[in-house]
């Protein structure tokens, strides 16, 4: 997949006809992109991670801890129920993951949940602007093979993932974007990271107000801090 994730920005450099290209990635594509600073770093521009996944053990603890303390604050039996009977970390099975996202989702700011069945999904896929169904197909065989990165009983690749033991030095400019009240990947982990890390540049952005998907629910907010503070090293470096 690292692999993968190379070619792709060696098109998009021939494409852009630039020698190095801003590399984002968002939740566990934080992590792909990090992988692949470290096998090409002459390729990338800056690096931005948003939703930055930075141990996987670590971060389910906090993120439960985070959700269930919502849970009781709001006073949503329910929610409090239902993620004490699943249980806390170290889970046994990716029911008890998902579980804990769906109520990190229905606490996250901006986030409006609709039916999110199978066919709502294809549905969506179908009548998204500019897709085919080569698309779609990738798209579904996409999110197959991202089940296999955790692992039905939560065994995977992913749940082995500690970007720290990669090393803290960085030879681009690092930017770390993140969700105040992100529960999925909660952000003094990565906060505690960045702390750490040695670049040439780096700077740590947190939007007050929203969660996991800051990119999506304050994108004016998260696009303001792209052109003010990664913009300028694309454009000179």
């Amino acid at each position: 997949m690292v692999q993968d994730g190379i070619e792709v920005a060696e098109y998009a450099r021939m494409r852009l006809h630039r020698d190095r290209v801003v590399l984002l990635g968002h939740s566990w594509g934080s992590v792909l992109g990090i992988l692949m600073i470290h096998v090409r770093p002459e390729l990338f521009q800056a690096w931005v991670g948003t939703g930055q996944i930075v141990n996987m053990q670590q971060n389910e603890i906090q993120a439960y801890s985070q959700v269930t303390a919502k849970a009781r604050i709001r006073g949503d039996r329910a929610g409090l129920a239902a993620l004490e009977t699943s249980g806390r970390p170290p889970y046994h099975h990716i029911r008890q993951m998902g579980l804990e996202r769906q109520w990190a989702m229905r606490y996250e700011n901006g986030v409006r949940l609709g039916p999110l069945g199978p066919q709502n999904l294809l549905n969506e896929l179908l009548t998204a602007p500019d897709y085919s169904l080569k698309d779609v197909f990738n798209y579904i065989k996409g999110e197959m093979e991202g089940d296999n990165l955790f692992g039905v009983t939560l065994n995977g690749p992913l749940m082995r993932v500690d970007l720290p033991s990669l090393g803290n030095d960085f030879p681009i400019p690092f930017f770390v974007i993140a969700g105040a009240e992100d529960d999925i990947t909660p952000f003094p982990l990565a906060r505690a990271w960045f702390d750490r890390i040695t670049a040439p540049h780096k700077s740590f952005f947190l939007i007050p107000h929203s969660g996991h998907l800051a990119l999506m629910t304050r994108s004016d907010e998260f696009l303001r801090i792209l052109n003010e503070n990664v913009r300028p090293f694309a454009i000179h470096l």
